[in-house]
C-alpha cells in the first residue's frame, strides 16, 4: 500500500455520503492502494447544524473502519482546497488517480446553468 492516497472521496454532511465512501473504499481495494475520505472545513462549518457536524464525525469514523484515512483540509473554498490537494499529489511517487464526488440535485433554471463542484475540480 502506498502512502498518499490513490483514490479520494471528497465528502460533506449530505445523508448520502456513506455511497461516495463505499464506492471508493471499493476502488482502493480492486486496485490494492490506499484511500482516503476528504472533508474541507470552511469558516462556514460553525454554521453546519449540530446534526451535520456529527454526521461528518461518523464518516470520519467509518473512513477508518472501512480502511481508509480520514483527511480534514481547512480553507475557504471547498473545490479550491481539493484541487490544491490533487495538484500537490500529482508530483508524488502517488497521485490521486480516482476522486469521488457527489452531486446533489440541480433544480431550476439557474441551478442548471451553475457548473458542479466535480466540473470545477
Amino acid at each position: 500500500m502506498t502512502e498518499q492516497p490513490a483514490v479520494i472521496a471528497c465528502i460533506d454532511a449530505h445523508p448520502k455520503t456513506i455511497s461516495l465512501l463505499r464506492a471508493a473504499a471499493n476502488k482502493a481495494r480492486e486496485l490494492g492502494t490506499d484511500w482516503a475520505a476528504i472533508y474541507v472545513e470552511t469558516p462556514d462549518h460553525h454554521l453546519l447544524s449540530r446534526d451535520a457536524r456529527e454526521r461528518i464525525l461518523r464518516f470520519a469514523s467509518t473512513t477508518e473502519q472501512m480502511g481508509g484515512k480520514f483527511l480534514k483540509l481547512e480553507g475557504k473554498d471547498p473545490v479550491s482546497s481539493i484541487s490544491l490537494f490533487v495538484h500537490q499529489s500529482m508530483h508524488s511517487s502517488s497521485p490521486v488517480q480516482y476522486a469521488f464526488i457527489g452531486q446533489t440535485s440541480r433544480e431550476g433554471f439557474w441551478n442548471e446553468l451553475k457548473r458542479t463542484t466535480a466540473e470545477k475540480i
